[in-house]
């Protein structure tokens, strides 16, 4: 909000929400049903906070960097690189 207007870039909020289905899809399709709704959570709050922090990258790094119970193969894969796309 600046000078009492609510203002919103629509395309950035656009982007995104296609980064967003594109990740969610991702993680529907390794059945991580946690990242599903990690990214539900993020949406939620980067969309709803009034101003943003340097910290708030780094906040989302011990989710980026996190294991899984995933060992190993295509899943694993498609897992970490939605992890990097968000």
């Amino acid at each position: 909000m600046l000078f009492g207007k609510a203002t919103v870039d629509w395309g950035v909020l656009g982007l995104g929400g296609l980064v967003a289905a594109l990740a969610i899809t991702m993680f529907v399709r390794a059945r991580s049903w946690m990242d599903v709704a990690m990214i539900g959570w993020l949406g939620v709050i980067l969309v709803n906070v009034r101003q943003s922090y340097a910290w708030y990258p780094v906040a989302v790094v011990p989710w980026l960097v996190s294991t899984t119970r995933e060992k190993e193969g295509a899943r694993l894969s498609l897992l970490m690189s939605a992890r990097v796309l968000v």
